[in-house]
């Protein structure tokens, strides 16, 4: 019983962490200068860290990841960061 309602605790901070990334970034594109707010958003190891939860996560934390990506494409983030 214990473990399931962890589980159930831990798919809620995940989507609720996932819910406050994808405000951040739909604020980033009414921003002057999105690509400085979403530097740290758009790094390498984050950016994989979203790949995973995209394959292991619920179908709601999904659809939130791919808003996600969908703001990071409008940004239009430039591959030299990720060198």
């Amino acid at each position: 019983m214990m473990k399931v309602y962890r589980t159930e605790v831990e798919k809620n901070q995940i989507s609720d962490y996932l819910n406050m990334i994808l405000i951040f970034t739909s604020a980033a594109l009414k921003a002057p200068y999105p690509l400085e707010m979403l530097q740290n958003v758009a790094n390498p190891a984050h950016i994989q860290s979203l790949f995973k939860l995209l394959i292991e996560a619920s179908p709601r934390a999904k659809l939130t990841i791919l808003g996600i990506f969908d703001n990071l494409v409008r940004v239009k983030v430039p591959t030299s960061i990720y060198d």
